[in-house]
């Protein structure tokens, strides 16, 4: 069945000088959920679900080259109705954040750091709550980029301290305690160049 959702949010900005601060805060109610059922390989619907939560983020120019911004998101996801009433939905995290600063070197040399956190959560295929969680994990990205007149070039270093983690794991209904699970990728290095 088509999924479906029912969506109230209310949030508020707030812009003074050098600083503007956001915040959301929302209730979503979803039925007939789509979810893919790695045991058949086949899309179904799940019970009723909700996610409410709040959004809250900030930006300040802490000078005229330096800017800094910070997200956090506490999410509740949750069955509604039927079996697993009142637990969890797998594969989403109650936490989320990320800080991210800007520094403007020169006129034509920028540096841009992100750090990100994504907090624990139950696997795929794990309803009941019932397995160990798939661990928090944190993760650096780093970029400098150079625009010289028409010409660019950017490097790029993501998962800067190589930090080993995966975001998406499925439980074994069959081996409890078993599970699969897909590696995040480790650090890797990028450049690319550019023409405006």
């Amino acid at each position: 069945e088509p999924q479906t959702s029912r969506i109230i949010e209310i949030g508020t900005n707030y812009t003074q000088s050098s600083w503007q601060l956001r915040s959301r805060i929302y209730h979503m109610s979803l039925d007939n959920e789509i979810h893919f059922d790695p045991n058949t390989f086949t899309n179904i619907n799940i019970d009723p679900t909700r996610r409410q939560g709040i959004e809250l983020s900030a930006t300040s120019k802490v000078t005229g080259a330096v800017k800094i911004t910070g997200h956090y998101t506490y999410t509740r996801a949750e069955f509604r109705e039927g079996t697993y009433a009142g637990n969890d939905v797998p594969l989403v995290p109650r936490n989320t954040a990320s800080v991210s600063a800007l520094w403007d070197i020169s006129t034509t040399l920028q540096l841009s750091m992100t750090a990100n956190h994504v907090g624990k959560k139950y696997f795929d295929n794990d309803q009941g709550n019932t397995s160990a969680q798939i661990p928090a994990y944190d993760m650096v990205d780093m970029k400098l980029s150079n625009q010289n007149g028409p010409w660019g070039i950017t490097g790029t270093i993501n998962n800067l301290f190589d930090e080993k983690a995966f975001d998406y794991g499925v439980i074994s209904t069959l081996t409890p305690g078993r599970y699969n699970a897909y590696p995040l990728p480790e650090r890797s290095v990028a450049t690319m160049d550019s023409r405006v």
